[in-house]
């Protein structure tokens, strides 16, 4: 096995042997390696990445080889991950924008990890969603194994995901002239609605399909169904909640 000084020692050489071009290499005191500009990493020789690098810009690591991220890796932009063999995001890593990591072999999440960009695990082996997750943008889990939403899960955008296989949601199917799928979640601290792009609460739900369909027949029966997901859920909640507090959950 590699000692972290072979590590960062064939890190450096590649950096600043041009073979990756549009970036600058500055090595610190305390051992740590900053990289200025976007670093795409991408067909070339390297598996292992130093620990406590910064890099000041996005890391693109699809088609390359490396397999197992760095600890303490800081990314001020987005870090590129799709269809590689990364398992874990490893915890104190800092993402600046956003994470795709669709169709890789990415299984895990740290805890209290913040995306302030849009979040991409389509395709992932992914079965939780880790206590404290934040995404700015929107969250992408559609062909995951995770079967339940996390209770403190904040999504500011769009949330997307299979909702037949999540236990905490209610969806009803063929809603809108689009006959797509809606939900209700538990998310952002309260009840919301999931039609599409769209994630918000009731009322705004309400108007927006009042503003595109008008107050007939049709805009009525989008709206009985997207009440349906919202009382339901409800009920659920409460369930679990009398479940919880009786000690039979």
């Amino acid at each position: 096995m590699k000692s972290q000084e072979e590590i960062r020692a064939e890190f450096i050489e590649l950096v600043k042997g041009k073979t990756i071009p549009y970036v600058t290499c500055f090595i610190k005191d305390d051992g740590s390696i900053d990289i200025h500009g976007d670093l795409n990493l991408g067909c070339t020789k390297i598996t292992l990445l130093p620990d406590n690098l910064r890099v000041y810009g996005s890391l693109f690591l699809s088609e390359s080889l490396v397999e197992v991220l760095p600890n303490n890796l800081s990314i001020a932009g987005s870090l590129y991950m799709p269809r590689t063999k990364i398992e874990e995001i490893p915890e104190g890593t800092k993402i600046g924008n956003s994470l795709h990591a669709f169709e890789s072999h990415l299984k895990k999440l740290p805890n209290d990890l913040i995306i302030r960009g849009c979040a991409n695990f389509e395709g992932c082996p992914l079965d939780q969603i880790p206590t404290g997750l934040c995404v700015h943008g929107y969250l992408d889990i559609l062909g995951t194994r995770v079967t339940r939403l996390s209770n403190d899960l904040v999504v500011k955008q769009s949330l997307f995901l299979s909702a037949c296989d999540i236990e905490n949601v209610v969806f009803q199917d063929e809603c809108g002239e689009h006959k797509r799928t809606i939900f209700a979640a538990y998310v952002n601290g309260s009840v919301n609605i999931a039609a599409g792009c769209f994630l918000g609460d009731l009322e705004t739900f309400i108007d927006l399909v009042r503003h595109k369909y008008g107050r007939g027949e049709e805009a009525g029966k989008y709206i009985a169904q997207g009440k349906f997901c919202m009382d339901e859920l409800y009920k659920k909640l409460e369930e679990e909640r009398k479940k919880a507090s009786s000690g039979l959950a």
